[in-house]
């Protein structure tokens, strides 16, 4: 299914682009059935890597005001 022209969506976690480790699924746009992109499944060992990335960053995050937030992106 992978394709070297094929766009991948990664994760993104812990500021780091990260492939899924599940099977690989077609991205397709609902509205011409085009297969576009590609994107692996989050395993659960994915998803719990997200969460503690996300509860190490919370001190920091939480230290930031919304206007400071909104250049770092």
């Amino acid at each position: 299914m992978t394709s070297p022209t094929t766009p991948e969506f990664r994760n993104l976690i812990g500021g780091r682009s990260m492939s899924g480790s599940g099977p690989v699924r077609a991205v397709v746009d609902p509205t011409t059935g085009e297969r576009y992109a590609e994107a692996r499944d989050s395993t659960d060992d994915d998803v719990d890597a997200a969460c503690r990335a996300a509860t190490d960053a919370l001190p920091d995050w939480r230290a930031t005001t919304p206007a400071e937030r909104s250049v770092r992106c």
